[in-house]
């Protein structure tokens, strides 16, 4: 085993035991950010990747982009730690608790915007409730193990690549077979992408961004942080793609 792999091995047991530790609360916390005076109909769910807080997006100058753009759009980040995933009802806690009580606010426009590990449960609700959203934006989303990839590489791609079989757990291969077999176009939902050239995740995402329309996937020189991200996210808003 290589020494990148044992570290990605310790790193990976450090954050299960932290993540332990967090507490997987019902209703899952929540961080809310008015656009300002105006009533808003659009709200933009932010989920952050494995380690960073919601405070996060504000700290990075998220919700500041939004404000600046004059954008009449509501923000809500979500605490969704690794916890979540491990517990795996971080798609329960999303509807229930998100989606749900803000349709019931009357917002028409629900758009998630996930990074890396938010951007991978932006794809495990959209599987399960593609009609309660308008639109995502994945930022250098994590999709999967390095042997789920080498799998789909050995069939000779995502186009090739129908696993005959998948279990119910097995949300990456289930998330990765909706990406797969999502249509741009056909449905209601609209999917973006971006991530930096020297992200680590760049080889899968850049698989998925190949089955997108151009315009809705933005590639710029960076890597796995927040100065990208925040880039990547002026770039999307400033082609104003949110009702």
């Amino acid at each position: 085993m290589s020494l990148v792999r044992v570290w990605v091995l310790i790193l990976a047991i450090f954050l299960s035991a932290c993540a332990t530790k967090l507490p997987v609360k019902t209703p899952i916390d929540t961080l809310f950010f008015h656009a300002g005076a105006r009533p808003s109909a659009t709200l933009i769910v932010l989920l952050p990747g494995i380690g960073d807080q919601p405070e996060t997006f504000q700290q990075e100058g998220f919700v500041k982009a939004v404000r600046a753009r004059n954008i009449n759009a509501d923000l809500v980040a979500v605490r969704a730690h690794f916890g979540y995933y491990q517990a795996r009802n971080i798609i329960e806690r999303l509807h229930q608790d998100v989606v749900l009580p803000a349709q019931a606010k009357g917002y028409q426009n629900i758009w998630l915007v996930g990074i890396s590990l938010g951007g991978w449960g932006c794809v495990l609700y959209a599987q399960r409730h593609q009609q309660a959203i308008s639109g995502m934006l994945l930022l250098a989303p994590f999709l999967g193990e390095r042997e789920v990839f080498e799998e789909i590489r050995a069939a000779g791609g995502l186009d090739a690549w129908r696993p005959a079989f998948v279990h119910p757990a097995d949300d990456q291969r289930l998330g990765l077979a909706w990406l797969t077999d999502f249509k741009q176009g056909q449905a209601a939902l609209k999917l973006h992408l971006g991530y930096g050239e020297n992200d680590r995740f760049a080889k899968p995402n850049r698989l998925i961004g190949a089955r997108l329309p151009p315009e809705q996937v933005q590639v710029i020189p960076g890597r796995h942080d927040w100065r990208t991200w925040l880039n990547l996210w002026r770039g999307f808003l400033d082609k104003n793609p949110l009702p």
